[in-house]
């Protein structure tokens, strides 16, 4: 399946501005989402020979998608576009005026309006308009009491010249702070670090650290205690790190705060002995339920110390569930594919994919994944390193996706309890492009996969989930279009309730173009795939 990313690598590389145009029309008439808009509308900066009339086209209509999402960069870049390219100020200014009209029409953030005025600085050096935007920002952030949202105007403001009104601002987002109930005072540890910051950039250190050292002192729970940490480090400096750590350590209470303790510790250059006091902690408060929990912290003793305690840091596959429901046909087991992929993964393919989240904690995520591939054991439940990634990785499409990366990131995922809704789409395509054996053993992971997890909230086995159904359904009838299972799946979906995973799942293109490819060829000579379509796609 070709995509807007495609069309667009095409337009880069074709050998003169006609075919440049074809591509970027190509790419246009896919475009769904305001991204995908934004997207083509960077490709142009590199496409200089295009037409100015197609140039100014494709930016029409990234305004126009750019209205009905309320994504405010996108009126910005197309504001560059207009001056920097087209040398057209008037265009750039018509761009960022009906921005700011249409965050009038909606319910925004200070943040919005505070990236609007950067346009109108950055592209026309605009300081009126720019003002505009930060007044509108400022009065949504104190009709709605954020503190956190209010400091962001702050910068603009200083980069206006006025110094004096960005320096009102963060007095008065710590006022609104200091103003909350008391039961939360402080408890939005995350305003209290964008104001320490703001205060910081300013030129006021001193409040920056008054403001960190009282909310330190007052942290009521470990959580908030660690994001100070964190704030103190972002400022380099150590004793304010020690002194929000200790207090971290008066108020963990359980194994997890006390690994969250030994993580922040490692991420804020603390001593080896520090990090491993606080895994001890972790070990010492496990109860004998905590699976999961355990796990992580042996993980932590892995990975961060070299130490091999407290047992496996997973299970194999099949240990992760219990079969709650029977699917006749379909025998369901996960290890056959996960064995097949984890021989086919590469140590290459493993370092892409920790890379994904833009290189953050690439080689925590490298350790983790790698982890995985060489002994076979998947923890009970993926922290965000790597599930993150793997995540990140999952949406691969287009001509140059891996399918061996996708379908590992995918049953991975699978395993996980992600729902199937957003794996199973890419699974299916993954493993057909794949070939033979991959097919048939997708059915028999999808299908282990329906019959253990858990789709109902009452306690009682329930149905198994339509996407996975349909998902065994693509697979079969791309084998086999006559195979009697594939009546028998058409009748199981039939007969579940209503589910719209087609329409409303983030990959609903993948959805639609495995449909179309194998079951939508069936449909006149197949009144039940003709049904199950109808009833799916609506």
């Amino acid at each position: 399946m070709r995509t807007v990313t495609d069309w667009l690598r095409d337009a880069r590389e074709a050998g003169d501005a006609a075919e440049s145009e074809r591509c970027l029309d190509a790419a246009a008439a896919l475009a769904q989402h305001c991204y995908e808009w934004r997207m083509i509308l960077a490709a142009l900066f590199d496409l200089q020979a295009v037409a100015p009339g197609k140039m100014a086209e494709l930016a029409a209509r990234t305004v126009a998608s750019a209205r009905l999402a309320g994504q405010v960069n996108a009126f910005c870049e197309v504001a560059e576009l207009h001056n920097d390219v087209l040398d057209d100020s008037d265009g750039a200014r018509q761009a960022l005026q009906t921005g700011f009209e249409t965050l009038l029409q909606r319910d925004t953030r200070a943040y919005e309006w505070a990236l609007l005025a950067e346009g109108f600085l950055d592209t026309l050096d605009d300081e009126a308009g720019a003002r505009r935007c930060l007044d509108e920002g400022r009065e949504v952030a104190l009709r709605s009491r954020d503190a956190g949202d209010l400091v962001s105007v702050a910068e603009p403001l200083d980069r206006l010249g006025d110094r004096p009104a960005a320096l009102a601002v963060v007095a008065d987002a710590e006022a609104l702070l200091a103003a909350a109930p008391s039961d939360a005072l402080f408890g939005e540890a995350s305003a209290v670090w964008s104001i320490a910051n703001a205060w910081h950039e300013l030129g006021s250190p001193e409040a920056a650290q008054r403001l960190l050292d009282d909310a330190t002192q007052r942290a009521a729970n470990a959580e908030d205690a660690l994001s100070f940490a964190r704030a103190w480090h972002s400022h380099d400096d150590s004793p304010g790190v020690d002194r929000a750590l200790s207090r971290a350590h008066e108020l963990a209470t359980n194994a997890e705060e006390w690994l969250d303790v030994a993580e922040t510790s490692r991420a804020t250059d603390r001593s080896e002995s520090t990090v491993r006091a606080a895994l001890d902690r972790a070990a010492a408060a496990l109860a004998d339920s905590e699976a999961v929990m355990r796990e992580r912290v042996a993980a932590a003793y892995y990975h961060w110390l070299g130490e091999d305690r407290l047992g496996p840091r997973g299970v194999v596959p099949e240990a992760l569930r219990v079969v709650r429901r029977g699917l006749p046909g379909f025998p369901g087991t996960p290890a056959p594919l996960f064995d097949w992929l984890r021989t086919r993964v590469s140590r290459e393919v493993l370092q892409d994919i920790a890379t994904a989240d833009y290189g953050e904690n690439e080689a925590d995520n490298l350790a983790a994944l790698e982890d995985i591939w060489t002994t076979g054991l998947v923890p009970r439940q993926l922290a965000w390193v790597p599930h993150e990634v793997l995540a990140l990785r999952r949406w691969s499409s287009g001509q140059d996706v891996d399918h061996v990366e996708r379908a590992w990131c995918c049953a991975l995922l699978a395993l996980d309890d992600e729902d199937l809704d957003t794996v199973a789409a890419g699974l299916v395509d993954s493993c057909l492009a794949l070939g033979a054996p991959a097919p048939e053993l997708a059915e028999q992971f999808l299908a282990w996969i329906c019959q253990t997890v858990d789709a109902s909230s009452d306690g009682e086995p329930g149905a198994p989930p339509v996407s996975g159904l349909f998902a065994l359904l693509l697979l079969r009838a791309a084998r086999d279009p006559a195979d009697p299972l594939v009546p028998a799946l058409v009748s199981m979906i039939l007969e579940s309730e209503p589910d719209d995973f087609y329409t409303r799942s983030v990959v609903a293109d993948l959805w639609a173009d495995l449909a179309t490819r194998i079951l939508a060829p069936l449909r006149q000579t197949r009144p039940d795939i003709d049904d199950v379509l109808n009833r799916c796609v609506r």
